[in-house]
């Protein structure tokens, strides 16, 4: 009677030890025990994951009854499997094995059964009641707004699809709109919300605008020394203003639209940058000395004097049909001549540069200097007493008839002598005036 009663009371031990997570051995006649218990944890899948841990005593430290085989049983729910399903325990050590169960599961077990090589066993029972309500996790998928792009429309809101997962659902006060999303039962989303809300205030694109196109500046390139290009900016019109604003030789110029008009490319403003070029600076003026031409005489040429040692100033002349040629460094003789003044490097000329001279021969024919008459002294006569009607007689006079005539033909041969030089002096101041 003894032994049933013993046999009666270590089944309830082991009873009880079971409902704990723990059992001990089968037979009591054994000395080796094991012990399992276990946790639970939910997968982001919705699935648990069952983590059992169990321990061996009372195990000899050599012999055959020093090694165990594991082997992992009894599973529920059933279709479970658990990883390893067995392995091998030595000496008093701990051991562990995974289940992977349904996220709705209430209530799991497994059994670790041991067995030694000295025919030893022990059946420790790992068990554990779950609420059943591990869920797959989710993630919603966010709405968006399209903004309006053709004027007079407004923005549209995009709201996901339900899926097996996830409900959506729109309300809205005007242009204010709140949308929601709902996980299906089974379902949760990150941080154990089952519920998201976004919410958006959605406008409507302009009026329609007038496409305008805006004229560019232009550039006028600089011709003179020292100076800069010219850059034109457009006039403002009914739908364009234009601002220019100059930092040394940086010009911008801002083409804004006016209210109501949009350039092609959808924008209201347009920049034009421009660097503005200076000319070199300007050469400095000289001015050139005319050369000079003397007349010629009965007897002497005309000559083409050219100025000499003018600074910056060098002249060519280029002889014409005619021309005697070169009298001298800076002389030429009679003929036709152009003379063309150029101002060295860097220097410009200011007024004439170019002349045209022609030089005359000399003019010959010189007159030679005449010996005028000699005087004939007066003869004196015996005077004649004139008679007059009447018996009167002319006082008398000094001189004859004959002498009076010899007198007034001196005079004459004397006054034409006077013409002819004064005709050859004459002519000479002509020659040196040509």
């Amino acid at each position: 009677m003894k032994q049933p009663i013993a046999r009666a009371l270590s089944a309830a031990a082991a009873l009880t030890l079971a409902a704990l997570g723990v059992v001990v051995p089968a037979s009591v006649a054994s000395a080796h025990t094991g012990t399992l218990s276990v946790s639970a944890a939910c997968l982001p899948s919705g699935d648990y994951r069952l983590t059992y841990t169990g321990k061996t005593t009372n195990v000899p430290a050599d012999g055959l009854g020093h090694k165990a085989t594991l082997t992992v049983g009894e599973l529920k729910p059933s279709g479970a499997s658990a990883t390893p399903a067995s392995q091998r325990v030595v000496g008093n050590t701990g051991y562990a094995f995974t289940v992977t169960v349904p996220g709705t599961t209430t209530y799991a077990q497994a059994t670790a059964f041991l067995a030694w090589g000295d025919g030893s066993k022990a059946d420790p029972i790992g068990k554990i009641n779950l609420n059943g309500n591990c869920r797959t996790v989710v993630i919603p998928a966010a709405p968006t707004v399209t903004k309006a792009t053709a004027c007079g429309t407004g923005d549209t809101l995009n709201v996901p699809a339900d899926s097996k997962s996830i409900t959506y659902a729109t309300k809205h006060d005007r242009q204010h709109y709140t949308v929601t999303a709902t996980a299906n039962e089974g379902y949760v989303f990150a941080g154990g919300k089952t519920v998201v809300t976004w919410e958006f205030d959605l406008g409507s694109a302009d009026a329609c605008l007038i496409v305008v196109t805006p004229t560019e500046p232009t550039v006028i390139k600089a011709d003179d020394c020292d100076s800069d290009d010219v850059v034109n900016t457009p006039s403002d019109t009914d739908s364009i203003t234009y601002q220019t604003v100059r930092d040394g030789h940086n010009v911008t110029i801002t083409a804004t639209a006016k209210p109501g008009f949009v350039f092609a490319d959808g924008k209201t403003v347009k920049v034009y940058r421009i660097v503005v070029n200076h000319t070199a600076p300007c050469p400095a003026s000289v001015t050139a000395t005319k050369p000079g031409v003397t007349s010629p005489k009965c007897a002497t040429n005309g000559a083409l004097s050219i100025p000499q040692d003018v600074a910056h100033i060098g002249y060519t002349v280029e002889p014409r049909q005619g021309a005697t040629g070169l009298v001298s460094p800076s002389t030429y003789g009679p003929g036709t001549y152009t003379v063309t003044a150029a101002a060295d490097e860097g220097y410009v000329l200011a007024g004439d540069h170019q002349w045209k001279f022609t030089v005359r021969a000399k003019v010959g024919n010189c007159p030679t200097a005449t010996t005028p008459p000699a005087l004939i002294p007066p003869t004196h006569a015996t005077a004649t007493p004139v008679i007059l009607p009447n018996d009167k007689v002319l006082a008398y006079t000094g001189i004859n008839r004959q002498a009076a005539g010899t007198t007034i033909g001196v005079a004459l041969a004397l006054l034409a002598g006077g013409f002819l030089l004064v005709a050859a002096a004459t002519r000479r101041r002509e020659a040196d005036n040509q």
